[in-house]
């Protein structure tokens, strides 16, 4: 059986507004200054590394209700500005058309990812919709990868994640599978082939002819 893993944001949706504007919302609330440019970077950190490394030292404390009210002002106002990227629905139903099982892998708790999945209608692709809850280790750690494989027993040999960042192929490696890179997304392209993927990509429909030949 072939599988194929896909991160979300910056592989699957074009979300980079609504998080850095989710992210900068409790920043402004506090009258801190921010720089956008490093947010954006960021993207595929856990909320708590972000905001423990912005914070200034007489505000870390602030961390855990800066998360809340990062988590609260997406799913009432940001989420659903999302995009998904051009040609995601029809790469996902050839996919899945040609046997191919797939899976959601994301730094987003569960709750959110699957409500995410469901408004633009692309549920319905995957086996599993897998999220990282706060008190479960992040990538580039392969906890959510040997999670995954607990539900859907993959040939590792014939898996490969998909993702926009170092940390999505790190994830990879350390769970042996194949990785590929999604060039298109938000992720330092030094990073990103300094981590030394398998494949790459510059379009969401480019992962068919890799997983043809996996």
């Amino acid at each position: 059986m072939k599988f194929v893993i896909f991160d979300l944001d910056g592989t699957l949706f074009d979300s980079k507004n609504g998080i850095i504007n989710a992210f900068v919302y409790p920043l402004k609330e506090m009258g801190l200054e921010y720089d956008e440019k490093w947010v954006e970077q960021m993207i595929g950190h856990t909320l708590k590394e972000m905001y423990d490394e912005i914070l200034p030292e007489g505000l870390k404390d602030k961390t855990d209700w800066c998360i809340e009210e990062y988590r609260k002002v997406y799913l009432e106002q940001f989420h659903y500005k999302s995009n998904l990227y051009d040609g995601v629905k029809s790469t996902l139903r050839e996919l899945k058309n040609s046997g191919i099982s797939m899976a959601i892998a994301t730094t987003k708790p569960t709750g959110i990812t699957e409500k995410i999945a469901e408004h633009f209608h692309i549920a319905r692709y995957f086996n599993v919709i897998m999220g990282t809850e706060d008190n479960t280790p992040h990538k580039p750690n392969p906890t959510i990868v040997y999670n995954i494989k607990k539900i859907v027993n993959f040939d590792n040999e014939r898996t490969i994640l998909v993702g926009d960042t170092y940390l999505d192929i790190i994830a990879g490696k350390n769970a042996g599978i194949k990785t590929c890179a999604a060039m298109y997304g938000y992720g330092d392209r030094l990073k990103i082939f300094q981590s030394i993927p398998d494949y790459s990509i510059r379009t969401i429909y480019d992962i068919i002819g890799i997983v043809e030949v996996l």
